[in-house]
């Protein structure tokens, strides 16, 4: 498909349209579902009741499923074997919580003194970089949000010791970061047809 632009008066051109996505049809409602045999590359689709037609070949088509709880909201999860699961030291770390895109949440509850940083990673936890970080004397609590635009990001809350030995999180704390985006999206497009399902 083409636009025409106009750059000035006298100047029309037409432009390709370039797509971030596809078009797609309206979304399945019914009880109908995929499985797909893999996640990434070339892999086969099964369909629970007969839908396909060699008229697919070449059509693309949006999947979507919803996140499992972890994925969802990544709390009290430390990379140190703390009998009470939250943070104990300077450098624990939650579990990374994956595929965030759109907005997301950290709030932290109960009393604590130190600093928590939010991280994110475009490269599969790889390496990170700090987006913000909180303080509080154990008088504070936080709910912040933001929004990440460019997607497939990784995002994670990691303790830090501003000052050594001032770390103290108490059995009452609770930090959790969360995605309000509750499904995964893929797409895929359709390389050969088999049968109807």
């Amino acid at each position: 498909q083409s636009k025409l632009i106009r750059y000035a008066h006298n100047i029309w051109e037409m432009e390709d349209i370039v797509f971030d996505w596809p078009p797609f049809l309206d979304e399945n409602i019914t009880d109908t579902t995929l499985t797909c045999s893999g996640t990434t590359g070339t892999m086969d689709i099964t369909a629970s009741t007969p839908i396909f037609t060699a008229d697919h070949v070449g059509s693309y088509w949006l999947i979507k499923h919803p996140r499992t709880a972890d994925e969802a909201t990544a709390p009290n999860k430390v990379g140190s074997a703390q009998a009470d699961g939250f943070f104990g030291a300077a450098d624990e770390v939650t579990d990374w919580l994956k595929d965030v895109k759109g907005t997301w949440n950290f709030r932290t509850a109960g009393t604590w003194t130190g600093e928590i940083a939010i991280e994110r990673s475009y490269d599969e936890g790889t390496t990170s970089h700090t987006l913000t970080s909180l303080t509080s004397e154990g008088d504070q609590n936080f709910n912040i949000s933001g929004n990440e635009e460019d997607g497939d990001a990784w995002y994670r809350a990691r303790a830090v010791d501003p000052k050594p030995g001032t770390l103290v999180w108490a059995n009452d704390a609770i930090p959790t970061l969360s995605v309000e985006r509750y499904y995964h999206y893929g797409i895929v497009k359709i390389t050969g047809f088999t049968n109807a399902t």
